[in-house]
């Protein structure tokens, strides 16, 4: 299950695409401000980065860029929801693993692109994720709890 920490600062554009992750069997921390999930990438650790390239209190590019640097990971992937302004363009986009959609994307394709940069959950997980129900049992839980961060037992 990948770690995925959502800066997005469209709020229901951002629980949308938390409960489309989320059901796709990755654990997911929402964030709205780039100030507080830099801080956030300082505490926990993170196996991917998606985020809006202008953000609240920073910039999404300067988000990805101090996560690699605090969690030493250079090679850590990233996505940018919509293209950058050409004035705000780093080396960084021309870099793998970053991904920069075209702004009209959707969930699907969202969790598409997690899947090629190799964050695929296994069956297992997604089965888990989604609560999918045993034969024996008719229902489906509803979205998880709103907590914005992970769970204390994720932490690293």
């Amino acid at each position: 299950m990948a770690k995925v920490l959502l800066v997005v600062n469209d709020v229901p554009a951002a629980h949308q695409l938390r409960r489309a992750l989320h059901r796709s069997g990755h654990e997911v921390a929402l964030e709205y401000d780039g100030r507080i999930a830099s801080a956030l990438v300082k505490r926990q650790a993170v196996d991917c980065i998606i985020c809006d390239p202008v953000l609240p209190g920073a910039f999404g590019t300067d988000l990805l860029v101090a996560a690699r640097a605090a969690l030493q990971r250079p090679d850590l992937p990233g996505i940018l929801l919509r293209p950058l302004p050409p004035l705000l363009r780093y080396e960084l986009l021309d870099a793998e693993p970053v991904r920069v959609l075209d702004g009209t994307y959707s969930a699907d394709e969202l969790v598409s692109a997690l899947q090629e940069m190799g964050l695929a959950p296994s069956r297992q997980e997604r089965r888990r994720a989604a609560n999918v129900p045993s034969r024996s049992h008719g229902r489906r839980s509803t979205d998880p709890k709103p907590a914005h961060h992970f769970s204390e037992s994720s932490k690293e």
